[in-house]
């Protein structure tokens, strides 16, 4: 029993200095806006575009129609690994952060659709309008908002894998954009925030490109 004992405590020693550790390190500094999307509003109804791609269809790029499929759409896991395929091919990710993506992004999928679990984005929330080409030539009744925000980096603060594991604690999401959304525009949402936590030097501008080299052509 006192083997037991001692064996828990160092294990307990062990993890609380490994999070120390690394909150030493991480900074803990704010994370910001996530992702945005482009909202028209019109008599025909309301339509939602993901800021990525809202672009991409700006520069003359069309969506992968690889990825558009509904035979596309039958795996989650296969989807998201023919998805970032450009960015390997043109050397933007390594086979570690293409892992963690592949993981990562069909999980965060998963708990977004579920409605109930990432916290509500508040009503009120108007942050400043992100650096776009788009910004002063969207039409009448279209207007760029934040459909997802991250947290403080309070729980970031222990490695990119925690949020990977527990998104819920990093997030926060406007669940009726999301839920206007189609399913590849999801995706290619979660391929944003996954390139995000992947490297924190990456500007806003820099993840919507990738996101774009992945989702369209």
């Amino acid at each position: 029993m006192k083997t037991f004992a001692q064996f828990v405590l160092v294990v307990v020693v062990f993890f609380v200095g490994v999070f120390a550790a690394r909150t030493s390190f991480a900074g803990g500094k704010t994370a910001g806006d996530g992702g945005h999307v482009v909202v028209c509003e019109s008599a025909r109804g309301t339509s939602v575009t993901l800021l990525d791609l809202a672009e991409g269809f700006h520069e003359g790029l069309s969506l992968r129609p690889d990825l558009a499929t509904p035979e596309a759409f039958s795996g989650s896991q296969s989807w998201y690994v023919r998805a970032i395929e450009p960015l390997r091919a043109a050397k933007r990710l390594g086979g570690s952060e293409a892992g963690l993506i592949q993981w990562f992004a069909p999980y965060f999928e998963q708990v977004a659709d579920t409605r109930s679990v990432f916290p509500e984005l508040p009503s009120n929330y108007r942050p400043p309008i992100p650096t776009s080409p788009l910004a002063s030539e969207l039409p009448g009744g279209c207007s760029i908002r934040t459909i997802v925000k991250t947290e403080e980096r309070r729980y970031r603060t222990y490695g990119a894998h925690f949020c990977s594991i527990y998104p819920e604690l990093c997030f926060s999401v406007d669940r009726d954009l999301w839920a206007s959304l189609d399913r590849l525009n999801r995706r290619c949402l979660a391929i944003h925030e996954a390139l995000r936590y992947l490297n924190e030097e990456l500007s806003e501008t820099e993840i919507r490109r990738h996101t774009r080299r992945a989702c369209m052509n």
